[in-house]
C-alpha cells in the first residue's frame, strides 16, 4: 500500500503535468512526462517510478482507477486514447520514469 506521503508527491509529480493544458509541454504524452522528470534527481525518479507500480499494484485495472486518477492524481490523460488501460499506463510510465533515472545515474557515474 502507498503511503500517504508518497501518495502526496505521486499526486504532484501527475498533476503538475498531466492537467487539461497537458499538451504545452509537447504533443505526446511521452513528452509530458519528460517535462515532469527535467528537474528531478536519479533518487526522485526512482521514488516515482516504484510509486506509480505500486499505486498501478494497488488498484484493479478499469473504470473505478481511471476514475481515482482523474479525482486522486489529478491526471487528465484519456489513457484509452493513447493504447492502454489505466493500469498498462501506470505501469508503462513507471517503466519510463526507472529507465530515465538509470540513464541519468550512468551518466554521472
Amino acid at each position: 500500500m502507498i503511503s500517504d506521503s508518497t501518495l502526496y508527491r505521486l499526486k504532484q509529480f501527475i498533476a503538475g503535468y498531466f492537467h487539461e493544458d497537458m499538451d504545452i509541454h509537447g504533443p505526446t504524452w511521452e513528452d509530458v512526462l519528460q517535462a515532469a522528470m527535467d528537474d528531478r534527481t536519479p533518487a526522485e525518479l526512482r521514488e516515482m517510478a516504484a510509486a506509480l507500480r505500486q499505486y498501478a499494484d494497488d488498484h484493479e485495472d478499469g473504470p473505478e482507477l481511471k476514475r481515482l486518477m482523474l479525482y486522486e492524481l489529478g491526471s487528465c490523460l484519456r489513457t484509452e486514447a493513447v493504447g492502454f488501460t489505466p493500469r498498462q499506463w501506470l505501469y508503462r510510465a513507471a517503466e519510463l520514469v526507472r529507465e530515465e533515472a538509470d540513464r541519468r545515474s550512468m551518466a554521472r557515474a
